[in-house]
């Protein structure tokens, strides 16, 4: 996960939950704490919103006057925030009421905020996953239509799809492997993830994909002295398996 993108989520949750406290700490219908809560209200839609989708509408609605109950036989706006800084007595209910009514809906989305802080690191490598398996498909997807035009290329981007995905599996199964980033082949990586990401049947299947990723790479000669070709089987063996490794093993 990004270290510096996970510090600026992390800083903006902090900073609206210590906002959030002053707003609650000082909760009135005035023109300040509307303007204050208003601000507060956007920016914590858009955190709510990226680690907790599931409840955005939720959290939303504790503030849009948007939706009905039905009282005394008539179709009423339902009290909300909004309903409150608006001054709408729809209740006809005390001033300090509505006001409990307002703070409740309010502590809510708290709550809620305060979940975002609770998940926070699960979610954001959620989403660094996604975003990785998302462009590594589309890599994929180019070796796929390069299979017409030219074997060796479209094995040599799968290859590397396979070594960047294995290496993301490194970082998070044995990160302190004591390599240099320079040391780390695709071979190399396999035997550091051996038995901690995967069994030995997948590291021999890893093996024999290094072989045809090495086989595209580089002109290697036969017995005779002619240079080997990766033939179409091999390259989609490289790709299939590349794609079902990354919908697997995480």
């Amino acid at each position: 996960m990004n270290k510096k993108v996970k510090s600026i989520v992390e800083k903006e949750i902090h900073e609206l939950l210590n906002t959030g406290n002053i707003i609650d700490y000082s909760f009135v219908c005035s023109d300040y704490i509307r303007n204050n809560y208003q601000v507060w209200f956007t920016k914590a839609c858009k955190i709510v919103e990226l680690l907790l989708p599931s409840r955005i509408q939720e959290f939303k609605n504790y503030y849009y006057s948007n939706s009905f109950s039905f009282v005394d036989k008539v179709y009423i706006n339902e009290y909300k925030i909004q309903t409150f800084f608006n001054n709408i007595k729809i209740y006809n209910t005390s001033e300090r009421k509505s006001l409990q009514q307002a703070k409740a809906l309010y502590q809510q989305q708290i709550s809620i905020l305060k979940a975002c802080q609770e998940i926070v690191n699960s979610k954001l490598n959620d989403i660094e996953y996604e975003m990785f398996i998302e462009l590594n498909e589309t890599e994929l997807d180019t070796a796929k239509s390069l299979l017409k035009i030219n074997l060796r290329a479209s094995g040599c981007i799968a290859g590397v799809v396979l070594e960047k995905y294995l290496k993301s599996l490194l970082f998070k199964y044995n990160p302190n492997h004591g390599k240099k980033d320079n040391e780390l082949t695709l071979n190399v990586i396999n035997e550091l993830l051996k038995e901690k990401a995967y069994d030995t049947k997948t590291f021999k299947n890893i093996q024999y994909l290094s072989d045809i990723r090495n086989l595209c790479d580089h002109d290697k000669k036969d017995s005779f002295g002619k240079t080997k070709e990766p033939t179409k089987e091999d390259v989609e063996t490289l790709i299939e398996n590349t794609e079902r490794i990354m919908k697997t093993i995480y």
